[in-house]
C-alpha cells in the first residue's frame, strides 16, 4: 500500500534509512529560517504599502508566470536553432546571446513570432504577460502614482480575468511545451468554482 505524501508544515516521508516510511519534520533551525524569510518578505512588501494584499499576490503570480514562459521560450528557441541548418549570421548571433542568457523576455517573444514558433494570439498573450510583469518588476507604486493593471482591458482583481489569464497561459504553455509536465488546469478549476 502506497503511503500518501505529507503536504503541510515541511513534513515529508523519509524514503531511505532506518526511519524509512516515517514522517520527517523540518528541524527548528529550518523553521526559524523560513519564518525569517517570510518576515523579510512582509517587510519588503510593506515598503510598497500602496498595493493591496491581493495586488501583491497578483504581482507574485505574474512574476512566476514570466519565469515559466521565459524558460519555455528559451527551450523553444534552442530547439529551433538546433534543428535549422540554414541559420543566417543574425540567427547565429542570436543563438550565442541566448546561450549566454543575454536575450530579454520581450526579444524572445519577438523572435518566436518571427520564426513562426508562436501565432499572433500567443504573441499577444505573451506581450500582455510581459507588460504586466514589467510593470510589477520595474515601477514603484506611490500615493500619487497609483495604477490599476489590466489584462486585455479587464481588471486583474476579478476571478473572470484570472480565468482568462490562466486559460490563455495554459493554451500557450501547451503549444510551447511538448512534455506538458505543468498545466494551469488545477488553478483554473479553483477560479471557475468561485
Amino acid at each position: 500500500m502506497k503511503t500518501p505524501k505529507a503536504k503541510r508544515f515541511g513534513a515529508r516521508l523519509v524514503t531511505s534509512g532506518k526511519h524509512k516510511g516515517m514522517i520527517h519534520i523540518a528541524p527548528s533551525k529550518y523553521t526559524e529560517f523560513h519564518g525569517a524569510l517570510q518576515s523579510l518578505e512582509f517587510l519588503l512588501s510593506e515598503r510598497n504599502s500602496f498595493l493591496e494584499p491581493e495586488e501583491i499576490t497578483i504581482r507574485n503570480i505574474f512574476l512566476e508566470l514570466a519565469i515559466i514562459f521565459e524558460d519555455d521560450l528559451t527551450k523553444c528557441l534552442k530547439r529551433y536553432y538546433q534543428r535549422n541548418r540554414g541559420l543566417t549570421e543574425k540567427d547565429r548571433k542570436r543563438q550565442k546571446e541566448l546561450d549566454r542568457g543575454n536575450i530579454s523576455f520581450g526579444n524572445m517573444i519577438r523572435f518566436c513570432k518571427e520564426y513562426k514558433i508562436i501565432n499572433e494570439n500567443e504573441y499577444q498573450v505573451l506581450c500582455e504577460l510581459k507588460n504586466i510583469r514589467n510593470f510589477y518588476a520595474h515601477e514603484r507604486q506611490t500615493l500619487n502614482n497609483r495604477k490599476r493593471i489590466k489584462y486585455k482591458n479587464r481588471s486583474l482583481i476579478r476571478s473572470e480575468t484570472m480565468v482568462s489569464v490562466l486559460s490563455d497561459c495554459n493554451q500557450t504553455h501547451k503549444k510551447l511545451n511538448n512534455d506538458n509536465k505543468f498545466e494551469f488546469s488545477d488553478a483554473l478549476k479553483f477560479f471557475r468554482s468561485n
